[in-house]
């Protein structure tokens, strides 16, 4: 007995060394983290009163002209020791074609300059924040992912001033050049603020701008001691927990209450033992439920939300949805493992693997953990060994967590869970609850009708929004398209086998029977005038308007709206439709793991060169670093690969993606390659944005129309006119090419602007909220032309997964098994989108109400899963040239 009792007493003190080791082993770490352990203060210049501040409008703002070579200093006195990032605020109008640079240094009392930074006057944005950082690259803290090969600017450097010390800030511009004003914002108080203290005067060049004051704010950043403190606190109470005596304490109130002896009578009875005092069984039974919301928390916490945050989402239905799923894996380690301590600390492992997981990707990639990731788990651990993890506040929290509520499992004693007769019962509540996860997310309507999706564009945003655990589970149900009822190899045969695909024939010289083809896909490229009239100063795009010759025209119907630019693209080179995939899904990224037909495959086989994609975007933009290749492009240009590319706003403009497009098919001509030339472009000048902080775009349009003219619509227009204007260079340059040549145009979506322009449409429209009106949103208008003689067509209509097979056609290509059953399901139904789908007689069908068509839909959903999701037995004589 004694003997027993050594070794559990050993066995205890063991424990309690790991878990003590534990705790003085995060002191240590905490204690290295103490660049983290900072908290920021933000001081807006110039500094009001209390009184001032309580007023609606305590500034009244002015601008100083710095357009060619100023120079502007501030007098100011220092607020901390340490400087951060310091924001300054301009209005320009010349978008990211400003030349230029614009200086920002730190002087002393003396005029020494002590610190000093620069940035492109292109990377200054309009009435905006704008970051500098000394010492550090500031124009990557005003970049974004569209248009900068920066993942995360690190804020966290500082420059050594002393408080209360007079400074000054000198703003100098270097030949600052722009379409328009370029200004420094000012500020003087309003009638009634008051000043805190007697602030020295902006001086512009020398003079003194009375009563002005340049208009900064200025981080200034802190030793949070008192987070420390409360990290300490936390591991000494966590420790004194650790070393209680929760065994002793127990015995020692059984044998004060008398519950021990009885206890040892009514064994001595043959009778079971009656209840004691467990201290040890009573914590850990706790510690046990509530686990899952410990883990809850600890995700939101590494997702940079604090308790209230999570207490507010929690009788959400995005609370409710994360904690069925944080509880279903704690269950199902439980009946795995069959005890309760086991269970806490994997359960919290697990928690915390995957809230780290999410944080390094975010850190690293600026997107966190997606279901097809786990695919490429071996590539991701080779790109992160070239990073340096560095931790912030949240995920310091988040490891302390961690390990205290482990610390404190360890130490409790484990109990005997259910004996192997009873292990039943908590199968079956495991096998219910996985039911209720499976039944929730993969076959009721749950995500949908709680508008619940995952913005492929900007997933760190909708991640901390829903939660990573929903997020994660949302990314996982879009990757999964389901087996159509009915679906076999045999019966997708059957269906296609009059449809016999054409020879590739191979092209070795450009005729017009195998022209080059230049397809382009042009970001938002929209006549707003489909949804209704509104009237503007002059046609905003009056040269699409005017082709005619040698052109087919009309409107493709989009699956999307105002964003997931990839669909369209997914949907126009493979022929598929994205009314058979999940809900908000993106093709590009959960579905296209390896090499399928589509319009280029079949362009290369029929003796295509050059097969080029190009989207000045960032290369990872919608994963095409990854799709294009199993598209079968030979190259892929993006945006790491220009220089010097001119922009409206932050995005590289329509006339000089041209360029680069009319450079590339030069370039590929005087290396002597005969064969007809193929390019896929995809644009960014409109991407959506169209506030006016982002650069006013002048392109003479205005809005006359009372009710509908706003910000943004008016925007939009002009940036509609300069993508006119540069396709107008583009069809002129191919005019004088003698080769003869097809230019596919058509936009991706249409824009989102304000609501109230789409309300102004609205107005006196009887059927405004009919399935027919809405789907107007989703058109947009598309071109073919030919610098030869073709038939000319207008008002042709069809969506975007027809579009392919239809240009083939046009142009005179050969075409595949699959081309000829799209065209000849297009003369049925002319449209089949995500949001509806159009007749020969133009009636419009919610895809979600039975019909007469459902027949002619289900075999193209069949169709559609051999050629895209069962590729082992894919009929490839249908969907491939001879």
């Amino acid at each position: 007995m004694n003997k027993d009792r050594n070794g559990d007493t050993f066995l205890s003190f063991f424990k309690r060394l790991i878990a003590v080791l534990l705790l003085l082993g995060c002191a240590y770490f905490m204690y290295l983290q103490q660049a983290s352990l900072t908290q920021i203060e933000t001081e807006v210049f110039p500094y009001l009163n209390a009184a001032s501040q309580e007023q609606e409008h305590p500034y009244i703002f002015e601008d100083i002209d710095i357009l060619g070579n100023h120079v502007v200093t501030q007098e100011f006195q220092a607020r901390g020791n340490k400087l951060g990032v310091i924001k300054l605020y301009f209005h320009k109008e010349g978008g990211a074609n400003s030349t230029g640079t614009v200086i920002l240094r730190l002087k002393d009392s003396s005029q020494k300059v002590i610190a000093e930074t620069s940035m492109d006057a292109k990377y200054v944005k309009n009435a905006r924040g704008i970051k500098f950082l000394f010492g550090a690259d500031s124009a990557s803290l005003n970049q974004n992912r569209i248009i900068s090969t920066v993942v995360k600017a690190d804020t966290s450097e500082t420059t050594e001033v002393k408080e209360g010390e007079t400074y000054y800030l000198e703003l100098e511009s270097k030949n600052v050049q722009t379409d328009g004003r370029f200004t420094l914002m000012t500020a003087r108080p309003g009638d009634g603020a008051a000043l805190q203290t007697s602030l020295p005067t902006v001086v512009a060049d020398g003079e003194a701008q009375e009563g002005r004051y340049m208009r900064f704010a200025a981080n200034y950043r802190f030793y949070d001691k008192s987070l420390l403190l409360r990290f300490g606190l936390i591991l000494l109470m966590a420790l004194f927990l650790i070393c209680l005596p929760l065994r002793r304490m127990s015995n020692l109130l059984n044998r004060a209450t008398g519950l021990q002896k009885r206890s040892e009578e009514r064994l001595e009875a043959g009778k079971r033992a009656g209840f004691t005092i467990d201290f040890d069984r009573f914590c850990i039974r706790c510690m046990f439920f509530l686990t899952p919301f410990v883990c809850y928390f600890l995700i939101g916490r590494i997702a940079n939300q604090d308790i209230v945050d999570c207490l507010k989402m929690l009788p959400t239905i995005r609370g409710k949805l994360n904690m069925l799923i944080i509880g279903m894996v704690w269950w199902v380690v439980y009946t795995i493992v069959n005890r309760t301590k086991p269970t806490i600390i994997l359960t919290t492992l697990l928690a915390f693997g995957f809230g780290f997981i999410n944080y390094v990707l975010r850190l690293f990639r600026d997107s966190p953990l997606f279901w097809t990731d786990i695919e490429n788990v071996g590539t991701a651990m080779d790109v992160t060994k070239s990073y340096v993890v560095t931790y912030d506040r949240a995920s310091l929290w988040a490891i302390l967590i961690t390990v205290v509520w482990i610390a404190l499992a360890l130490v409790l004693r484990d109990h005997k869970g259910f004996p192997l007769k009873l292990r039943i019962i908590p199968l079956i509540i495991c096998i219910a609850w996985c039911g209720c996860f499976y039944y929730t997310f993969f076959k009721a309507d749950t995500l949908k009708e709680h508008q619940l999706k995952v913005s492929s564009f900007k997933p760190a945003a909708t991640y901390r929004e829903n939660g990573y655990a929903l997020s994660f589970v949302i990314t996982w149900k879009n990757s999964i398209v389901e087996k159509p009822e009915g679906y076999s190899e045999e019966k997708v045969r059957e269906i296609t086998k009059n449809y016999v695909s054409d020879e590739a024939v191979k092209q070795t010289e450009t005729t017009e029977k195998a022209p080059n083809v230049i397809v382009i896909m042009n970001e938002s490229f929209s006549d707003l005038n489909v949804l209704g009239d509104f009237d503007t100063n002059k046609d905003f795009m009056p040269f699409y308007r005017s082709i005619k010759k040698n052109a087919v025209k009309g409107w493709m119907h989009s699956s999307v709206f105002g964003g997931s630019t990839a669909d369209t693209e997914f949907e126009y080179l493979t022929g598929n439709s994205m009314r058979f995939l999940p809900y908000h899904s993106v093709p590009y990224r959960s579905i296209i793991k390896d090499p399928i037909p589509n319009f280029t495959t079949s362009m290369k086989a029929q003796g295509y060169g050059g097969n080029i994609a190009f989207h000045p975007g960032m290369a990872d933009s919608y994963n095409r670093n990854n799709v294009y290749p199993n598209l079968g492009f030979n190259q892929h240009i993006s945006l790491e690969d220009l220089d010097d590319a001119a922009k409206i706003r932050d995005y590289v403009s329509d006339s000089y993606d041209y360029k680069v497009l009319e450079q590339n098919y030069e370039e590929y001509r005087k290396n002597g390659n005969r064969n007809p030339f193929y390019f896929f472009n995809v644009t960014i000048q409109n991407h959506a944005g169209y506030t006016l902080a982002g650069g006013k775009v002048d392109g003479g349009i205005e809005i006359t129309s009372t009710n509908s003219k706003t910000e943004q619509a008016e925007q939009f227009l002009n940036l509609m006119k300069k993508s006119d204007e540069a396709l107008e260079e583009l069809i002129t340059y191919f005019k004088k090419v003698e080769e003869p040549t097809v230019i596919v145009l058509f936009g991706d979506h249409q824009p989102r602007v304000e609501g109230s322009f789409y309300d102004s449409l609205d107005e006196g429209v009887e059927n405004a909220g009919s399935l027919a009106h809405v789907e107007l949103r989703y058109h947009v208008p598309f071109m073919i032309w030919a610098n030869y003689d073709i038939e000319e067509q207008s008002d042709v209509e069809l969506s975007a997964n027809y579009f392919g097979a239809y240009t083939k056609q046009v142009i005179g290509l050969n075409l595949t098994g699959y081309d000829k059953y799209l065209l000849d399901l297009h003369e049925k139904l002319p449209s089949i989108t995500s949001v509806a789908y159009i007749d020969a007689e133009g009636n419009v069908y919610n895809p979600d109400e039975p019909s007469d068509y459902d027949p002619l839909i289900k075999e193209y959903q069949m169709i559609q899963y051999n050629g895209l999701i069962d590729g082992k037995h894919r009929v490839e004589e249908f969907f491939n040239l001879q």
